[in-house]
């Protein structure tokens, strides 16, 4: 964590979020995740935006990676403590970007599907290679192009002052309203009927109500 970003975030109304944040059920930290910022400092540049969309998937949910205790080399990531990244490929190509929450040994995570840019938005365009803002970071995969987030970044502990990619929380509480609906393009093959049912009908993806910026 850069001294000269974090002063800059600190004037601008940020703070960074402590362990505790993370440490506790997906559902909440996914939903108290929205209004806060996630930035990174990749080549020394800060870029980053206002989280405006996430999903929660805790371990016991069909639509969890590690459902039913099944943890793979992949997915052993989601046993870290809370607060550590963790990331996946779909389509070979596009980086998924997820937050573990809850204790240790506990796989929850939070998904991040959107972010309202905000630091570093040519940075952001020249990644991107677009130049519509409203398309910048509005998904999963543009947000994590966006700030430059890349498979070397798994498991990476985002309260870690070492860190070059973690979150920050508004010093006076955002005036929002947050909404929720069903999880997007959740895969369910190879589930149960009950599970998958059970899964695709839970309201856990949270956003801020009115945001130009979802996916």
């Amino acid at each position: 964590m850069n001294k000269e970003f974090l002063a800059q975030l600190k004037d601008d109304g940020y703070v960074p979020v402590d362990r505790l944040f993370f440490k506790r059920d997906s559902i909440t930290v996914s939903k108290e995740l929205l209004g806060c910022i996630l930035v990174s400092e990749k080549d020394n540049i800060l870029t980053g935006g206002r989280i405006v969309e996430t999903e929660a998937y805790p371990y016991t949910d069909a639509g969890s990676h590690v459902f039913k205790r099944n943890v793979t080399e992949r997915t052993k990531y989601q046993l870290l403590e809370g607060g550590h990244l963790y990331l996946y490929l779909i389509y070979g190509m596009y980086i998924m970007t997820s937050i573990v929450t809850n204790d240790k040994g506990i796989p929850d995570v939070s998904f991040i599907r959107s972010i309202e840019p905000i630091y570093g938005k040519e940075v952001m365009f020249k990644r991107r290679g677009v130049n519509n803002e409203k398309n910048l970071s509005n998904g999963p995969g543009r947000l994590s192009e966006c700030l430059g987030v890349n498979i070397k970044d798994q498991g990476k502990d985002l309260i870690d002052t070492n860190s070059d990619i973690y979150i920050l929380k508004p010093i006076v509480p955002p005036k929002i309203t947050i909404s929720s609906g069903k999880r997007i393009n959740l895969g369910m093959h190879g589930k149960e009927k009950g599970d998958a049912l059970n899964a695709v009908n839970e309201n856990w993806r949270f956003y801020i109500k009115g945001s130009d910026f979802l996916s």
